[in-house]
């Protein structure tokens, strides 16, 4: 009588622990786990780059907050950017300035987030190269004005042969160009528009985060009725534990932590 008491009583627990998850699993969870397997593959390929977890989760944090604040910008353009940029120039800050600056340019311009991911590709190419090109510059002067008259005022010529001349080399003519359109443009201004998208972008975070809180509570769990199983099966319930108050605070975590990505999303 006992051990059965003590199989109804963990039975119950474990039965509350997929009651709390249950009713999501269909739907809300498998969107959850999704975005989480996303979020999960860019942060593996931020450490990729940098070297270094601690450095990913900083730039990571970096990225989102100009994706919030830049019209141009998707989370994935500017991913797609770091890594690009990064790849000829190892230094992430200033890979974010860069990326920053020319966003907002890029969105005064008109522009959103497919056009930044070809003027950030011409500008990998270039620094690549360590020097500018044509076929490179016509592109991003044809989506990009302002990097003509930036050319133009920083150093009187947007001509690639007489930039070459003056011994004027990729990496400074995009760094200068970078701290003009800082100095000079105003901050693009977010429309209706680009705010709902960002706001999607913020919901699939906290989805992301969702899916990382899931996983602690479902893992865990199918651990524990593993156990449990394997207790019933073979008479030995000594192995068996289960953390219901670690449960509990995990839950308690996940739903503080959903509810303080949606208080960073942009208003509408």
């Amino acid at each position: 009588m006992r051990q059965f008491n003590l199989l109804f009583s963990v039975a119950s627990r474990v039965s509350l622990v997929f009651t709390l998850v249950g009713g999501a699993i269909t739907g809300v969870a498998s969107k959850a786990f999704q975005e989480f397997a996303k979020l999960e593959s860019s942060m593996v390929l931020l450490e990729s780059l940098t070297g270094s977890a601690t450095e990913a989760k900083k730039v990571f944090g970096e990225l989102m907050s100009m994706n919030l604040a830049s019209p141009a910008l998707t989370l994935e353009s500017a991913l797609s950017a770091f890594q690009k940029l990064y790849a000829v120039v190892p230094n992430s800050q200033w890979v974010e300035f860069i990326s920053d600056q020319f966003s907002n340019a890029t969105a005064l311009a008109g522009r959103g987030a497919e056009e930044f991911e070809r003027i950030m590709y011409n500008m990998a190419q270039v620094l690549s190269m360590g020097k500018l090109t044509g076929p490179e510059i016509k592109q991003t002067l044809a989506l990009l004005p302002q990097f003509g008259k930036a050319l133009d005022e920083v150093f009187g010529t947007r001509d690639p042969q007489e930039l070459l001349k003056k011994g004027i080399g990729s990496m400074e003519v995009v760094d200068k160009v970078a701290r003009y359109f800082k100095n000079k443009l105003i901050q693009a201004p977010l429309t209706a528009q680009t705010a709902l998208q960002q706001t999607g972008e913020g919901i699939n975070l906290a989805f992301a985060k969702l899916g990382e809180q899931l996983s602690t509570i479902i893992i865990p769990a199918l651990q524990d009725v593993n156990s449990l199983l394997y207790g019933i099966f073979s008479g030995d319930m000594s192995g068996f534990k289960f953390d219901y108050d670690s449960i509990k605070s995990q839950f308690r975590d996940m739903i503080a932590s959903i509810g303080a990505y949606f208080m960073q999303l942009p208003s509408i």
